[in-house]
């Protein structure tokens, strides 16, 4: 947000200490870290309800900022931040000259 607008600030992510911020900084502080964990947990339920397999999902975050949305969240099982780039290495070893090693 702070690239596009002359007035909003840049925030440095972590947990916030209210939901209610008191300073511009606070604000968007807390509707980054609450609003996206809402987002998660929303998103989360919707796919247990519809499912059409049997037995429990399984969640595992991933990303750089995992660590932080899924701290309190328990529907997430697991926290992988690199799962993508170790995905990507992997897939990109099996397609090197000579199978690369893994």
């Amino acid at each position: 947000l702070y690239d596009r607008t002359a007035l909003l600030p840049r925030i440095s992510l972590r947990e916030p200490r209210s939901a209610i911020g008191k300073s511009t900084n606070q604000a968007m502080l807390a509707g980054a870290i609450f609003g996206y964990r809402g987002l998660v947990r929303e998103i989360l339920q919707r796919i247990t309800a519809q499912k059409s397999w049997q037995g429990r999902v399984r969640v595992v975050a991933t990303g750089g900022y995992a660590k932080l949305i899924a701290h309190k969240l328990p529907e997430v099982d697991t926290v992988h931040e690199n799962l993508t780039l170790e995905g990507l290495r992997l897939v990109g070893c099996m397609n090197s000259p000579g199978g690369g090693s893994f």
